[in-house]
């Protein structure tokens, strides 16, 4: 099997690694409009690039990984099925492109898998489980300080610095479609929203959300790119539940039965990815999406979480920046 890596930066590159781990007999091409991040890549990883699309299909591939920014992603797909491959999307977070993708993708008879790496996560399926028909309240902080997610380069040439595919965006976009499946489905959103750093950002880098769910379940989250400690920290509780998480599998806590806080024994196969990301970013979740994508080519079965799921937590975010 040939599969192509379109974008070469942090999770192009990613993508690679955890597809040779999981099937090293799949052939890859990787193309990025770049010249540096394609030499990098094939002197690093090594294979094969490229930094001109057309030039991919002559590699005749077929799946695609579209890892480039999220604005190109589209374009990206609509080509890859028009040429019958499979598609695994990365974060989307412009949905302006998913009735046009569905529809190619159902005439051509293509897999189009959507990124939601979340869900893949061991702590999560532990909150997913516990919370199961329980009408809950919590209280969720995510904050990030936007200069350190790509220290590497300017923010300004990265997409989260536009307004279309910004910052928080990415947050929620990351965030939502998991509280949606603990909580249930998401009813109503209530937003604040300011500005409280100097990075010279055209939206705000802070907002502050009150989550009603349709079972009754409510919300409080807080999303911010101005926390210099990345940071996940939720807190559940319920009569006869309390859990708290700090955004690591070991870092679950459940109440035990004398009323005290004890810990929850969750495993990964792989931590953490180390390197540039912090300890909350948990490498097998994103393995066990392309295991999936991979499963999802060789049986034809469409997709766990579908673009119709995420076009409803875009639309849902699109609301909340538009002050509902």
């Amino acid at each position: 099997m040939k599969i192509a890596v379109i974008g070469l930066g942090s999770m192009g590159r990613r993508r690679i690694s955890l597809i040779r781990s999981i099937a090293p007999d799949i052939e890859i091409i990787g193309m990025d409009a770049n010249p540096q991040r394609c030499a990098q890549v094939a002197t690093d990883l090594p294979i094969p690039t490229c930094v001109e699309l057309d030039v991919v299909w002559g590699h005749l591939p077929e799946a695609v990984l579209v890892c480039s920014s999220p604005a190109s992603h589209k374009d990206v797909a609509l080509s890859a099925l028009d040429r019958g491959c499979d598609v695994f999307l990365e974060l989307n977070l412009v949905s302006d492109g998913y009735a046009a993708i569905s529809e190619l993708a159902n005439a051509r008879g293509c897999v189009v898998y959507q990124s939601s790496t979340l869900r893949k996560r061991v702590d999560i399926n532990f909150l997913r489980k516990r919370a199961r028909g329980r009408v809950l309240t919590y209280n969720y902080h995510v904050g990030q300080y936007l200069p350190n997610w790509h220290p590497w380069e300017d923010i300004n040439s990265f997409f989260v610095s536009a307004r279309e595919t910004n910052g928080c965006r990415e947050l929620m976009a990351i965030e939502l479609p998991w509280i949606a499946e603990v909580f249930s489905p998401i009813m109503r959103v209530m937003s604040l929203s300011t500005t409280a750093s100097d990075l010279g950002l055209d939206f705000p880098d802070s907002w502050s959300l009150g989550v009603s769910h349709e079972n009754g379940s409510l919300g409080a989250i807080c999303v911010d790119v101005v926390d210099p400690i990345p940071q996940r920290r939720l807190t559940v509780v319920g009569e006869g539940f309390h859990v708290e998480w700090n955004g690591t599998p070991d870092s679950l806590l459940t109440l035990g039965p004398d009323g005290n806080l004890v810990p929850v024994p969750v495993t990964t196969r792989d931590y953490s990815s180390g390197g540039n990301y912090a300890p909350m970013i948990v490498e097998e979740a994103y393995a066990e999406e392309l295991r999936e994508f991979l499963d999802c080519i060789a049986t034809r079965r469409p997709p766990e979480y579908s673009l119709a799921k995420d076009a409803e937590m875009l639309r849902i975010i699109d609301s909340i920046e538009k002050g509902n």
